[in-house]
């Protein structure tokens, strides 16, 4: 059970959120579609990513909070 908690740990959440920030919120074929469109979904996407982060703490992860609301 220890040896798996690194990965349950750091791991598993990292390609979690890249697999849905890189490759649910950015098509595939994106580049096709036009230089516009490209930056328009890479600008979402991190958009999104940067707002999960402090929504994440608020919402699910009290332990966070100071991380995001220390002044």
């Amino acid at each position: 059970m220890t040896a798996i908690l690194p990965f349950t740990l750091f791991v598993f959440p990292a390609l979690l959120e890249e697999l849905f920030f890189r490759g649910v919120l950015i098509p595939r074929n994106v580049v096709d579609s036009g230089r516009k469109k490209t930056f328009k979904a890479i600008g979402l996407s991190t958009l999104a990513f940067v707002l999960w982060h402090p929504a994440n703490a608020l919402l699910l992860n009290g332990s966070a909070i100071p991380l995001f609301l220390d002044s």
